[in-house]
């Protein structure tokens, strides 16, 4: 007995025991076998829900045409209701028939008026041979010679004048069209007066080394601009730039050549050549200053000119 219960625990516990290895063989087809049971049951437990979900659709997919055969009777008196639909035709067809009618009894109305009409004419055509024939005579003389004094006073009027007139008239606006087309914008004479550049790149980057100034370029000058107040402005004249600011000329400094400007905003007013250019930057600063306004000193020069020339041949490109 002891043997035996020696030799089944080897099986389970002893790898040197030979029924050790066919025990596991024993559980492992064991295991595979309720695996493949398993997985037969599932399958037909599966193809059985299959088969019900597939009556049940079918079952549902045949009602409803019982549905449809009982419900006859309710889809019956959907084509009256689209008959009704062209019911409110003929009230229309009755508004076009009396719009109708009520046209030929406006002209029938009318149409009395215009017989009633010509009556009248014809008896006062009829009328007028019925006068004396001198009467007639006379008038028809006196028409004669009123038509006859208008076409005298014309041809005594002259001609040549009034033509001439008219000549002298379009001369001068001619003229003046001529020298408006002449000006040339600002930028295109700053650009062809080439011994100024040098001045204008010099004044304009001391005017905008102060934070804050704005240029704005017209047709005719250049302004700078702190918020909506004017500053500074240049001008182009024949060899030199205007410079105009926004200080007294009483109190600008008498040395550097400072004038009194025609220009309420601008009341001070400098000629600037490559001779004063230092002064002109001095009366700037001295402006400036006055303003109450901080210079920038390490701001980068910009060569205004040649940007200027690039961005006109890019819009000749253009």
């Amino acid at each position: 007995m002891t043997n035996i219960i020696s030799a089944a625990s080897d099986a389970f516990i002893n790898p040197d025991s030979p029924w050790y290895y066919i025990v596991g063989v024993i559980c492992l087809v064991l295991v595979f076998a309720a695996l493949a049971v398993y997985i037969v049951v599932s399958g037909k437990r599966r193809k059985a829900k299959e088969k019900r979900e597939a009556e049940a659709k079918a079952a549902t997919e045949v009602e409803p045409p019982e549905q449809s055969d009982g419900n006859d009777n309710t889809t019956a008196p959907a084509p009256s209701s689209e008959n009704d639909e062209p019911a409110p035709e003929p009230p229309a067809v009755a508004a076009d028939t009396e719009s109708v009618d009520t046209v030929p009894t406006e002209t029938a109305e009318q149409t009395p008026d215009a017989t009633a009409e010509t009556p009248v004419e014809t008896i006062n055509e009829t009328a007028e041979p019925e006068q004396d024939k001198g009467e007639t005579a006379e008038k028809a003389e006196q028409t004669e010679e009123i038509a006859a004094k208008p076409v005298e006073t014309e041809k005594e009027q002259p001609q040549a004048p009034v033509a001439n007139d008219v000549v002298a008239e379009k001369k001068p606006k001619t003229a003046a069209a001529k020298s408006k087309k002449a000006v040339k914008p600002f930028i295109d004479r700053l650009i062809a007066a080439k011994n100024l550049h040098g001045v204008y790149n010099e004044l304009k980057n001391t005017v905008l080394s102060y934070p804050g100034i704005k240029a704005k370029i017209t047709k005719e000058e250049e302004t700078f601009l702190f918020g909506t107040e004017k500053k500074a402005a240049l001008a182009l004249g024949e060899d030199s730039i205007e410079l105009r600011l926004y200080i007294d000329p009483a109190t600008a400094p008498k040395q550097l050549g400072a004038e009194k400007a025609d220009d309420a905003e601008l009341p001070t007013r400098l000629t600037v050549t490559e001779t004063n250019i230092d002064g002109a930057q001095k009366l700037i600063i001295y402006a400036m200053n006055v303003a109450l306004l901080t210079r920038n000193d390490r701001r980068r020069r910009v060569d205004y000119v040649k940007n200027a020339i690039a961005a006109k041949a890019k819009a000749k490109k253009k």
